[in-house]
């Protein structure tokens, strides 16, 4: 009787031993470059991409954000409206902006004066065509009661406040050369759609 006792013990301590042995491996596997945007939003938020270098974290928010781009608009669609009410994408959408973010700003930064012109046109370009957009939906729910379109209204303002809030945490907490670099390319953005006679945007820096 002792000796099965015995025998059951080893056995669960190996078999907890073993488990554990696994999971210390997959904590300390860096993953792989991720195959889809799904792959991607849920391995951000995970204990072996915390454990990543930041250059491997920056190389991982770079595929992402690329795999985002070349989503069906549909699929790009749905992957926004579950970042609304699901906080884990969300904070994995987040991440992806803030390399976006950096990546524009420093871009922007080596380049020339007239390339500069053309990078901020572009994104202001979009901006216009996604304000259109909003404007043309708005136009089409017409027939709405105002008591919804001022629910509408105030949750995207909140969702915009949000938004702002985590971007100036962003740069006021972040690497300082970083902070400097967004910091003008949004000054920049600014003065350029002043020049080409546009109102300045209040919603946040969404440029892409």
């Amino acid at each position: 009787m002792k000796k099965k006792i015995t025998i059951a013990i080893i056995m669960t301590i190996s078999a907890a031993a073993l488990g554990g042995g696994i999971y210390y491996t997959w904590l300390i596997t860096p993953p792989s470059l991720p195959k889809t945007a799904e792959e991607a939003l849920h391995t951000i938020n995970s204990a072996p991409y915390n454990r990543m270098p930041e250059y491997r974290k920056t190389e991982y928010l770079e595929q992402t954000r690329n795999l985002l781009k070349n989503m069906p608009e549909e699929k790009r669609v749905e992957l926004f409206e579950r970042a609304r009410t699901d906080k884990s994408t969300r904070k994995a959408m987040m991440a992806v902006r803030r390399t976006a973010m950096i990546q524009r700003a420093t871009d922007y930064a080596k380049a020339t004066p007239g390339e500069r012109v053309r990078m901020l046109d572009e994104v202001i370009n979009r901006q216009e065509q996604r304000r259109k957009l909003r404007d043309e939906q708005r136009r089409s729910n017409g027939g709405k009661s105002a008591g919804n379109n001022r629910s509408g209204t105030a949750r995207r303002s909140r969702r915009r406040g949000n938004i702002r809030k985590r971007i100036k945490g962003f740069i006021e907490k972040g690497n300082p050369q970083r902070a400097g670099l967004i910091g003008e390319y949004f000054r920049a953005l600014r003065a350029r759609r002043k020049q080409r006679g546009l109102p300045e945007r209040r919603h946040g820096h969404r440029g892409k």
